[in-house]
C-alpha cells in the first residue's frame, strides 16, 4: 500500500481501518464515517469488518470521498509498489471491453505512472467529443407539439376542441422540425452535464464547459434509457461511433455515481470478474478467423427440463464453432498457480461447471477450456484433461494480462502476425 498526494492505492479486498496512518491503509475518522454511511457499503461494494475496518470486495476503481482523497482499488494481480502499471492494465482492459477505438486510448497518458483512472476516463470522453463537434452535429427531424397564434404543422383537433374560449386564438399542433435536438445529441448533453459536475482539474472543466456552450440549444436528456434505445447507428452516424461507448458508459451507471446528500463524494467502481471476462471477449473477437464464430455470453443452453419445459438456464462465457468443432470457453477472475499443483487451486465449483457445459452445450463432442489469468506458477496451460468415463476433454489456459494472448494454441484463434 503506497499513499500519493491525495491519493490511497489498495487492491481487491485490501482493507481499510480508522486512524490517521495513510500508507498503512489508515483513514481519517470523517472518511471512514463517510464509507460506512454511504450507500457503497449497503451495496456490497466494502463491507463491514469491525466498526473500526471496511475492507474492499471484488471491484475495482476510484472512490472520492468528500475531503478530496481520492482511493483507488487496483487488480488484485498488480503489483502495489507500481501503481501505474496497475492502472495501465485496467485502461487496457476497459478500452477493450469498451471496444473503444485505438486513436481513442491516449497513449501519452497510459505512459504517465501518475494517471489517474477517473481523470483518464473523462478526459476521453472530453477528447472524443472534442473530435465530435470539430466534424459537426448531425441535425434530424424532431416532433415537437407546441400551442401558435399561426398554424405549421398537424392541428390536433381534440386539444383544439377542449380549449377554452380565452384560447381560441391559440393552435395546438404538431410539426416535425429539422434540429440538433436529436436524442443522440440530447445523451451527450447528459454525459457532458456529468462529466462537467466531476472533472477535478481545470483545464478539464475549461474544456467540458467549453464544449457545453458549443452545444448550446440542444436539451438535456430527461429519459436517457429511451433515448438510448432510439440511438441511430446508421451510416450517417459515423462520426459518432467513437463517442458512443463513452457515452454509454457514463449514463450506465459504471462512471462515478454521486453519493446521496448533500456531500461531493463519488465512486467509480466495476466487478473485475465482468472486466476480466469483457477484455478476454476483446481480445478473442480481433483474432477470431473469418471461418469462426464467436459467441460471447452464449445463451439458450439448459440444464434440465420439467414437462418438456427447459429450466436452469446455461450461459457459458464463450462458444467457438465452425459447423464442424465447438469449444466452449469459460473466464474466471482467480489466481491459481500459487503453489505447483495447478489443478488443485481450481475449485471444484468450476470443474462441474465445465462438465455441465460439456455434456449440455456441446453434446459431449466438444471442448471446453478454463481461461485464468497467468500468475505465479500458472503460465502455460494444464491439459488436456479427460471427464472420468468419457472422452471429453478439458484443458486450463492462462491468459497472459502482458501481451493479451492465451498461453496455448487454439483452432479459433490465428497467430498475430510480426
Amino acid at each position: 500500500m503506497i499513499k500519493h498526494p491525495g491519493n490511497l492505492c489498495i487492491v481487491e479486498y485490501g482493507v481499510l481501518h480508522r486512524g490517521e496512518n495513510l500508507a498503512g491503509g489508515g483513514l481519517r475518522v470523517a472518511d471512514f464515517d463517510w464509507l460506512t454511511r454511504t450507500s457503497i457499503v449497503a451495496d456490497r461494494l466494502f463491507t463491514l469488518v469491525t466498526p473500526d475496518q471496511i475492507k474492499a470486495t471484488n471491484y475495482v476503481g476510484v472512490v472520492r470521498c468528500p475531503s478530496g482523497l481520492q482511493i483507488e482499488i487496483l487488480p488484485k494481480i498488480a503489483d502495489i509498489a507500481d501503481a501505474g502499471a496497475s492502472r495501465r492494465l485496467v485502461m487496457r482492459m476497459l478500452q477493450s471491453g469498451l471496444g473503444l477505438e485505438k486513436e481513442s486510448l491516449h497513449e501519452a497518458d497510459l505512459i504517465r505512472a501518475e494517471r489517474q483512472l477517473f481523470d483518464w476516463i473523462l478526459e476521453g470522453f472530453l477528447s472524443e467529443l472534442g473530435h465530435l463537434l470539430v466534424r459537426g452535429l448531425r441535425a434530424g427531424y424532431v416532433d415537437v407539439e407546441e400551442r401558435s397564434s399561426w398554424l405549421r404543422g398537424r392541428l390536433m383537433m381534440n386539444e383544439w376542441s377542449r380549449q377554452l374560449p380565452s384560447q381560441s386564438h391559440l393552435f395546438p399542433q404538431r410539426r416535425s422540425e429539422f434540429s440538433l435536438n436529436r436524442p443522440e445529441n440530447r445523451l451527450i448533453k447528459l454525459a457532458l452535464s456529468i462529466v462537467r459536475r466531476l472533472v477535478s482539474s481545470s483545464d478539464l472543466w475549461a474544456k467540458a464547459r467549453e464544449y457545453e456552450l458549443w452545444m448550446d440549444g440542444i436539451d438535456v436528456s430527461k429519459d436517457w434509457r429511451r433515448d438510448w434505445a432510439v440511438w441511430d447507428s446508421g451510416h450517417l452516424m459515423q462520426d459518432y461511433r467513437g463517442i458512443l461507448p463513452w457515452t454509454h458508459f457514463i449514463l450506465s451507471g459504471q462512471l462515478p455515481f454521486t453519493q446521496s446528500g448533500e456531500s461531493n463524494g463519488y465512486s467509480w467502481l466495476l466487478p473485475m470478474e465482468t472486466l476480466f471476462e469483457r477484455h478476454v471477449a476483446g481480445v478473442l473477437r480481433k483474432s477470431c478467423p473469418a471461418n469462426w464464430k464467436l459467441r460471447y455470453q452464449a445463451g439458450g443452453y439448459h440444464l434440465l427440463s420439467e414437462a418438456g419445459v427447459p429450466r436452469v438456464g446455461m450461459k457459458p462465457d464463450f462458444v467457438a464453432s465452425n459447423g464442424m468443432d465447438t469449444w466452449v470457453l469459460d473466464a474466471k477472475w482467480k489466481l491459481i498457480g500459487k503453489g505447483h499443483d495447478i489443478l488443485g487451486d481450481v475449485t471444484e465449483a468450476d470443474l462441474y461447471q465445465m462438465n455441465a457445459y460439456s455434456l449440455q452445450v456441446t453434446s459431449g463432442n466438444g471442448h471446453t477450456v478454463l481461461i485464468y489469468p497467468a500468475f505465479g506458477n500458472f503460465t502455460n496451460s494444464v491439459g488436456p484433461l479427460k471427464f472420468m468415463g468419457s472422452e471429453r476433454g478439458l484443458k486450463i489456459v492462462a491468459f497472459d494480462l502482458a501481451t493479451d494472448q492465451l498461453r496455448a494454441p487454439f483452432p479459433f484463434v490465428q497467430a498475430r502476425k510480426l
